[in-house]
């Protein structure tokens, strides 16, 4: 971020759960208060983790629902909170 600022841009990292709507809303709060309102929205989360589970490591067909709910949280919930949010009324 401090290249970004020194070339006189705007940047904020804010940390949040995105499988969680209440840390979803906290962090798209943060980021309007820094940065003010958002014009373009880029949904990239999606993550096992930085210390992924060993069912995390198999195939997803060598697991099963509870393992999948993971997953899912951190990609498609994610992406259906953050854009609900910040879609324009």
């Amino acid at each position: 971020m401090e290249e970004i600022h020194a070339a006189g841009g705007k940047a904020v990292a804010v940390q949040a759960d995105v499988s969680d709507f209440d840390s979803v809303k906290a962090m798209v709060a943060r980021t309007e208060e820094t940065l003010g309102t958002v014009g373009v929205l880029v949904n990239n989360a999606g993550n096992m983790g930085a210390n992924p589970t060993p069912d995390l490591r198999r195939p997803f067909w060598e697991t099963g629902p509870d393992v999948w709910q993971h997953i899912i949280g951190s990609t498609s919930t994610a992406c259906s909170t953050a854009s609900a949010r910040w879609y324009p009324a």
